[in-house]
């Protein structure tokens, strides 16, 4: 599951855990039901359209005009939680991109980050986003052995070359610790092959895809999570999860990732692996621990309970 589907999760699981009636509206296919919450597939504009007419509150997690246009008109509080850009951050809006900003304008609107929120054509609240805090915590029976981590696709733009080439110039410097100067990738994608090659005389560890208690347990087996994105992230949720297991977090200056990281960790300017090197040199040579007091507050904004309340209040008020 990417960060959307991740969101809805919490969301859906969240209000559903306090009273509320809760059906999902979903394009993929499956199983008519996700957790006893009924599960509405591939409807067509008629059922969305009468499915909405019986809601009070119609959320989309991210514009999709799919699912959008049946429900416009029909009288039910309408919202979109915007969890990206309206259009590629590299390319031009294309007709989509210009209809979803008409839309807008007739939506109660959320964004995710303030980097968002600048992208919209309106002011819109900020939101955050959520983690799965049952899953992503301390845990203490876990050793804290090695250093940095990168968890997410392996694709260009989450910029694993970046850090592969900031690895090999930390790997020049005089390091103290050499031993626990050791990174480990978690993910797959279709970069993997080229970026194993690339780290053939490095102390890399490529993982594969860990989800769940597998990857809250890798997390606090590493001191430092570093997230190299090229592009500007609109959020980064996996910052949310490295702080909760205690990880000090290195992230991209750009975009939205600063909102997530707050006060537990550094940024650096995108693609610049030396500004990177420079980074993962200073956290290695001075390894003190995540401030737990800082990182506790920052947390508690985004956690499940408090993330589902807050985005039905703004939707609906």
């Amino acid at each position: 599951m990417g960060g959307i589907e991740t969101v809805s999760a919490i969301l859906a699981r969240e209000w559903a855990r306090v009273g509320h009636t809760v059906e999902i509206v979903t394009q993929t296919p499956g199983e008519p039901e996700w957790e006893g919450l009924s599960v509405y597939r591939r409807l067509s504009a008629y059922q969305l359209r009468q499915k909405v007419r019986t809601a009070d509150l119609y959320l989309q997690n991210n514009i999709s005009l799919r699912s959008l246009w049946p429900a416009l008109g029909c009288g039910t509080q309408t919202a979109v939680l915007h969890q990206t850009y309206l259009w590629a951050w590299d390319g031009r809006p294309g007709l989509a991109g210009y209809l979803k900003q008409g839309a807008t304008h007739r939506l109660r609107n959320l964004s995710i980050s303030l980097a968002v929120a600048k992208a919209l054509p309106a002011d819109t609240p900020i939101t955050g986003n959520p983690y799965d805090a049952a899953t992503f915590r301390l845990l203490p029976e876990v050793n804290r052995k090695r250093a940095f981590i990168f968890v997410g696709r392996l694709v260009s733009d989450k910029g694993v070359h970046v850090l592969l080439e900031a690895f090999r110039l930390l790997q020049q410097r005089d390091i103290s610790n050499q031993e626990a100067a050791q990174l480990t990738i978690v993910g797959a994608g279709p970069e993997e092959e080229e970026l194993r090659a690339e780290a053939t005389d490095l102390n890399v560890i490529f993982a594969g895809v860990l989800q769940g208690k597998a990857l809250a347990e890798a997390l606090n087996e590493h001191s430092v999570l570093v997230i190299p994105s090229l592009w500007p992230e609109p959020f980064g949720i996996v910052a949310l999860e490295g702080a909760a297991c205690g990880c000090r977090v290195i992230g991209s200056d750009q975009g939205g990732l600063p909102e997530a990281i707050g006060p537990c960790g550094a940024t650096f300017p995108n693609g610049d692996a030396h500004a990177l090197a420079k980074c993962m040199y200073q956290a290695l040579e001075d390894p003190y621990p995540l401030d737990q007091n800082l990182a506790r507050e920052h947390l508690q904004r985004h956690a499940p309970a408090a993330f589902a309340r807050r985005i039905l209040e703004l939707a609906t008020n």
